[in-house]
């Protein structure tokens, strides 16, 4: 996913200080924001890595791991594909999540 803007209803992001043994450090955002930025990767087997930055209507930008989104008005999302790469996610045990592994065709 290259780049995206609209606006949501909502959201849930995790907040950049989770780790592998405290992963539910969350802030829901139950009122309408701008999507000031939406990038990251995605994969054919369900695999997805997201970030997101939203504007609240101060203009107050925060930003963190997508978990959930209810899309306002709209979402205009950009796509780049590969023909050479794929794009997967493999458990590391150092992280304790899903990373990125990017294999050739």
């Amino acid at each position: 996913l290259i780049t995206c803007v609209g606006s949501v209803r909502s959201a849930k992001l995790r907040m950049a200080h989770a780790t592998s043994e405290h992963k539910n450090a969350f802030r829901t955002f139950k009122e309408k924001h701008e999507i000031v930025s939406l990038v990251g990767s995605l994969s054919k087997s369900g695999g997805h890595h997201l970030h997101a930055s939203l504007s609240d209507k101060d203009g107050n930008v925060y930003g963190g791991h997508v978990m959930e989104m209810d899309v306002f008005t709209t979402a205009e999302i950009v796509l780049g594909v590969t023909e050479t790469q794929i794009f997967d996610r493999v458990f590391d045990e150092d992280t304790g999540f899903k990373e990125l592994q990017v294999l050739k065709d």
